[in-house]
């Protein structure tokens, strides 16, 4: 296939998301080109995250997922944004924070920064565009699975196994199978460049989706830095070409904790409508979602003790929601008796975990050392520690270290699911240890800007 037309076809798809995504932030834009354009990783990503969740909830109704049930959806909920800029009150605008003068060395430091950030995500896209996914689960079961979806529809007997087609996995949800399968139907043939080149486009929406939400919040010859460290993670657009769903669930995750924690300082709308569209789709994407969002959420809440009952009640109340959206397919893993390895039950009961403590000390081992590698993720973790430590000692204050407490939870969750899991232990850790760890990755990176920005300000905590 051309490369024109595998170019003309992922970036065709995403100016569909893009349009979608913008429509759904109508009510919250301020007038002006420039200031729009700068949410244009917040739109890109909420489109796909909202085309994806109704396209999940469309094939459980019966429908296929194709172009057409695409075009559907992305203009019901087009039009759903626009109308809503029209039928419902407009939030007040949060104003910007006013601009602070900057020293001549810190506007080298920003523009240098933000020149790097720059080279990298250029050298990122040629690269996902002429590079095909190395993970066999891509081609394995994400592909076919969505192939199925978008010719088929979801039928019973390919995810019971009884064809032994959906046998690895068959519990995960639908999300990045729909989406992936979009992206071949778009370049018009199996082409597997165009999921390595849709991955690496919500990697930069990421980057981008970052820049905009801590605008403001953080100084601009710290911010850009921030962000060029997440750019420059090796481990982050190495994995984005394996064209798995990690990178995508890491993605979701960690801006719906920038949101929640932003919502708790700030009370901006938009963040929390942000926080909520990422929450559903994160727990749309992989099994793992859905439990990572409640205990993501339950340390983020603890910032929220300061913050006062309205602003948490709030927050709490987009999880249920979000979960709620993906009743349906939960629903019909249930009635069809589609059933994972991971039992949530065993892995709560104290008799069956004591008899595999065993398995505890290689997780913490096999896991920590991906996480703290300075060959994948040039050291976030410890340096989102370091610092929020010495804000925590000079404040005399406790809630900044609730950001690293946030990453711990993550990484321990996953040391719980190695714990409980039936399968072979080598044989999980050598085959995912590297891939789980992506969330809490990102959210140390994600939120080393506001940390270092809290140690060298001088406002009151």
């Amino acid at each position: 296939m051309s490369v024109g037309r595998l170019v003309a076809g992922v970036a065709g798809l995403n100016s569909v998301y893009l349009v979608v995504g913008y429509c759904l932030l109508t009510p919250f834009l301020r007038r002006g080109v420039a200031s729009a354009a700068s949410y244009a990783g917040v739109a890109l990503l909420i489109g796909a995250g909202w085309t994806g969740v109704l396209l999940c909830i469309a094939a459980v109704a019966g429908a296929t997922t194709g172009v057409l049930t695409f075009a559907l959806v992305a203009a019901g909920v087009a039009g759903a944004g626009l109308l809503s800029r029209r039928l419902v009150r407009r939030p007040p605008a949060t104003p910007e924070p006013a601009a602070r003068q900057q020293r001549p060395w810190e506007d080298v430091v920003a523009t240098a920064a933000a020149a790097g950030l720059v080279a990298i995500a250029g050298f990122a896209l040629v690269g996902g565009f002429r590079s095909s996914p190395w993970l066999d689960d891509t081609w394995g079961w994400w592909v076919p699975k969505g192939l199925v979806l978008s010719s088929h529809g979801l039928v019973p007997g390919l995810w019971q196994g009884s064809w032994g087609f959906i046998w690895i996995s068959p519990d995960y949800p639908l999300w990045w199978s729909s989406l992936s399968a979009l992206d071949l139907r778009f370049v018009g043939g199996i082409d597997l460049r165009a999921i390595d080149a849709q991955l690496t486009i919500l990697v930069l929406a990421f980057l981008g989706a970052l820049a905009r939400l801590l605008w403001g919040h953080v100084r601009p010859w710290l911010l850009w830095p921030g962000l060029a460290l997440v750019a420059a993670m090796p481990e982050l657009f190495r994995q984005a070409q394996g064209g798995g769903g990690d990178v995508p669930l890491a993605v979701y995750l960690a801006l719906y904790c920038v949101c929640a924690v932003l919502w708790l300082v700030r009370r901006d709308p938009l963040v929390l409508v942000g926080a909520f569209t990422f929450a559903a789709a994160a727990v749309q994407i992989k099994s793992e979602g859905a439990p990572q969002l409640l205990v993501l959420t339950a340390v983020v809440s603890l910032l929220g003790l300061r913050a006062g009952l309205r602003p948490l009640l709030r927050l709490w109340s987009a999880v249920p929601v979000a979960l709620a959206l993906a009743a349906p397919w939960f629903a019909w893993r249930s009635t069809h008796h589609v059933h994972g390895d991971f039992a949530l039950g065993r892995a709560l009961d104290p008799s069956y975990l004591s008899s595999r403590t065993s398995r505890v000390r290689p997780a913490v081992h096999a896991l920590g050392e991906h996480l703290i590698s300075p060959r994948q993720w040039i050291l976030a973790v410890p340096l989102l520690v370091a610092l929020a430590l010495l804000v925590a000692l000079r404040e005399r204050s406790w809630p900044p270290l609730v950001l690293p407490l946030v990453v711990a939870v993550d990484f321990f969750f996953w040391v719980w699911v190695n714990w409980s899991d039936p399968q072979d232990l080598h044989y999980r850790l050598s085959t995912s240890a590297y891939r789980v760890v992506d969330t809490a990755a990102l959210v140390s990176a994600a939120f080393v800007p506001l940390v270092a920005e809290r140690l060298v300000s001088r406002a009151p905590p």
